[in-house]
């Protein structure tokens, strides 16, 4: 559902003007309603001026003068008997490409170092310190992940893998500018996702950091009419906690991650999205030539990442870290 961004005063107009995140979303063919007047979409929506094609008075309705800020909900889809098809409704299955992004470190300890343990150290001291690098690397992964943007690599710079701000649609990114996260943020979100995918991608993952978990639990948890935050028994994977809220479509999975931004809040539909090391190249460890009496080992992996279903996704940025 969206809104008039401005009014319509007349009853034969062909066009309707809403906001341009929600404009592309309303295509031929789409039926929509407007307080009691039904409209069919004849030409989408257009992402730079917001205004939209529409046959007014639709089955037997009363075509009328709408104020701004008039609520806009689609009500279906309709195809005229006999016509061509058009593309509105497809959505590529993923972006046309990524890059490659290596991961490097350097562990090195001198001998007098390896043999003089530090207190609490067990096992080799050179190995725990590989061991702190790999953990080091992950989290560098992790980061790309979140905020890459795709970066071709060449002989003076590296490549740059893409993640979760490349890989989404600029209208599926909305800022709260320092706002409190709302429960109607999250179902306007997955309205919009649900209308942009025809039901089909509706996203069962949101990932959140500290201050985005409390956030969830206040709004969905218990005291907000009916139990709706659930934890599983086992919920640590990976170092993330797992729960599940109830939305008003369905059961997401709440994933928290330290390591996202702080002040975003992101839904997805897990089978659309794959980030990890390139087959072959993962994350190991090679011995380097000894320099003096140190012993140095580099820890490398590379790594990529794979976006299916653009609009399956949602991002909300700068949420309020204090309300």
């Amino acid at each position: 559902m969206t809104t008039l961004s401005a009014s319509v005063t007349t009853t034969d107009g062909t066009t309707i003007t809403v906001p341009t995140a929600a404009a592309p979303l309303l295509i031929v063919g789409k039926v929509i309603k407007i307080d009691d007047e039904l409209m069919v979409v004849t030409t989408k929506g257009s992402a730079s001026t917001g205004q939209v094609g529409v046959s007014r008075g639709f089955g037997g309705s009363t075509a009328s003068a709408h104020d701004a800020g008039a609520a806009v909900r689609v009500v279906s889809t309709a195809h005229i008997e006999g016509a061509d098809s058009n593309d509105d409704h497809y959505q590529a299955p993923t972006l046309n490409y990524n890059y490659i992004q290596e991961i490097t470190r350097e562990a090195r300890l001198s001998h007098i170092r390896k043999a003089l343990k530090t207190y609490g150290e067990k096992g080799d001291p050179l190995d725990m310190e590989v061991e702190r690098k790999m953990h080091e690397i992950l989290l560098d992964m992790e980061g790309a992940a979140w905020e890459g943007l795709r970066a071709e690599p060449s002989s003076v710079s590296p490549g740059l893998m893409g993640g979760f701000l490349q890989y989404t649609p600029a209208a599926h990114v909305r800022a709260l500018g320092g706002a409190s996260f709302q429960r109607e943020h999250m179902a306007d979100a997955l309205k919009t996702v649900y209308a942009a995918t025809n039901g089909a991608q509706i996203p069962d993952t949101v990932f959140c950091n500290i201050w985005g978990a409390h956030k969830l639990t206040e709004i969905y948890g218990p005291g907000v009419g009916r139990e709706q935050f659930t934890r599983e028994a086992n919920d640590r994977m990976g170092g993330m906690v797992v729960d599940t809220i109830v939305t008003e479509i369905g059961s997401i999975a709440k994933i928290i991650d330290p390591n996202m931004p702080a002040d975003w809040i992101v839904l997805a539909k897990s089978k659309t999205i794959k980030f990890g090391p390139v087959p072959g190249l993962e994350l190991g460890e090679y011995e380097l030539n000894k320099t003096g009496t140190a012993d140095a080992r580099m820890i490398a992996g590379v790594y990529t990442s794979e976006w299916h279903e653009q609009y399956s996704r949602w991002i909300f940025t700068g949420i309020s870290l204090t309300a």
